[in-house]
């Protein structure tokens, strides 16, 4: 199934155009993040499931555009076509919460070039410019681009974020981290994976928090903004970290 619930916790209700999420103003839903990390299978919001059978996602052809819906809920008379740093911060942390959820992940066509229709929000009868790929934006925000293709690397070397039995989302260890942060370890499965674990916190506010690290040698695999830092070498963090205003902030342990 397409997961509605996680969709509608990162970014507000795909029918209501100002209602926020998660990212975009109602850091209140960290409960329902907490849930959209397991694939909802530690939840009794949907029937009892396997992770595998949940697709996590924030865009598809129906409703808004992430980019869209990201300024909608912030401006009345949005201009789709400015890239403002505070929505493409929105935009990273929406992209680092789905595709670091168990499950199987799922981006619009586009998304990660911060793709419009100009707020329209059912396409089906608009024309073909307001529907094709722009390729030209891939040129304007490249670092929302690669930031889309470190993330998915990432995921790619740690395995067990995709696993599909109904036994991984309890090996989820949540952390005593202050609302509406959520912060949360998983262990390595039997596949083999780039790190003994990942340690994942997701940052909603305007303002830097200090969190505490579980035990151990832990390599910043992404920041926030640059999600690429895994594949040379990091900085190797111990004890307290500094997470950026409205970040996804993801760590390898050595």
């Amino acid at each position: 199934m397409f997961c509605d619930n996680t969709r509608d916790a990162i970014k507000g209700h795909c029918f209501y155009a100002r209602e926020a999420g998660y990212v975009n103003g109602r850091p209140d839903m960290f409960p329902e993040i907490r849930a959209a990390v397991t694939a909802w299978c530690c939840s009794d919001a949907l029937p009892e499931h396997a992770p595998g059978q949940i697709v996590s996602y924030v865009s598809a052809h129906d409703n808004y555009t992430l980019w869209d819906k990201l300024l909608l809920v912030r401006t009345d008379h949005p201009d789709y076509n400015v890239f403002d740093p505070a929505v493409l911060a929105e935009n990273r942390l929406a992209a680092g919460i789905y595709l670091t959820c168990m499950g199987i992940p799922f981006l619009q066509a586009g998304e990660e070039f911060a793709r419009t229709k100009k707020g329209e929000d059912n396409s089906y009868a608009s024309s073909a410019l307001l529907n094709q790929l722009d390729w030209k934006r891939t040129a304007a925000c490249p670092g929302l681009v690669e930031y889309y293709r470190g993330l998915i690397g990432l995921r790619n070397a740690f395995p067990r974020l995709s696993a599909p039995d109904p036994d991984t989302p309890r090996a989820v260890r949540f952390l005593p981290v202050e609302a509406p942060l959520v912060g949360w370890v998983l262990p390595a499965g039997p596949e083999r994976a780039a790190w003994k674990a990942l340690c994942v916190f997701y940052d909603p506010l305007a303002e830097t928090r200090v969190v505490s690290l579980p035990e151990g040698r832990w390599k910043l695999l992404s920041d926030g903004t640059t999600s690429a830092l895994w594949q040379g070498e990091s900085t190797v963090c111990t004890g307290e970290f500094s997470l950026p205003s409205c970040s996804a902030v993801i760590f390898g342990l050595l």
